[in-house]
């Protein structure tokens, strides 16, 4: 794979200073969603499939099982762009890589700092009203991976593994590109922050997926909020 060097930015220095978990994750559920039906449930860090599967997420990995409760595969995060997964019945180890490449920011990238609410009088006029969140725009990149696989719980589970967030966030995106019989997955990650305090900074990436290598056709966003400290 081709990969792509992109200017550290400012917010990169905040890998310097110690991150805490994620505040929240979140995902903004789109109308034209595949459904998320085959999810039986969602207990803690396991999530369980109507066909027996399922992806539990540890400390340092993600494995999932098949129906007979046994583990077939196991997946880490290596760095930034590469996952390794484990196939536990072979013993075969595959890497995972994604290409990554900086974009330049569009004029509307600090439409976040406005929360629009929109209300109406009685004469039906709409009438707009904004807060500001605080947050500023950083940074964005667009990046693509190979899925290599027919099964959700491991897509979710390579997906998740890039983004830093749970499994069963991940769900709704990789249960849409096996549906889809997509062979990869496509999206721009945009990063915002804001200072809270003297020492301390909030860090809000949206993960925005996308069907089509040309980034369109828009699945779900996913939202995650990191404090850094120091």
């Amino acid at each position: 794979m081709k990969y792509y060097k992109f200017l550290t930015c400012s917010i990169a220095a905040a890998m310097l200073i110690t991150a805490t978990e994620p505040l929240y994750a979140e995902a903004n559920i789109v109308p034209d969603e595949k459904s998320e039906l085959n999810v039986k449930s969602v207990n803690g860090n396991t999530v369980e499939f109507n066909n027996g599967e399922k992806a539990v997420q540890l400390k340092n990995k993600i494995i999932t099982k098949n129906k007979d409760n046994e583990v077939e595969f196991e997946v880490y995060k290596i760095d930034e762009n590469n996952v390794k997964v484990v196939n536990k019945k072979t013993g075969e180890t595959e890497t995972i890589s994604k290409d990554t490449e900086e974009l330049s920011p569009q004029k509307n990238e600090d439409n976040i700092n406005v929360q629009q609410t929109s209300t109406s009088n009685s004469n039906g006029i709409n009438y707009i009203q904004t807060k500001s969140s605080g947050y500023k725009f950083n940074y964005q990149r667009k990046n693509s991976t190979n899925l290599r696989t027919n099964r959700v719980s491991l897509a979710a589970s390579i997906l998740a593994s890039f983004a830093g967030v749970a499994v069963s966030i991940m769900v709704g995106v990789a249960t849409y590109y096996v549906s889809s019989k997509a062979k990869q997955a496509f999206w721009i990650e945009k990063v915002y922050s804001k200072p809270r305090g003297k020492h301390r900074r909030s860090v809000k990436t949206n993960y925005v997926y996308y069907k089509y290598h040309n980034y369109t056709k828009h699945i779900k966003t996913i939202s995650k909020v990191r404090e850094y400290v120091g």
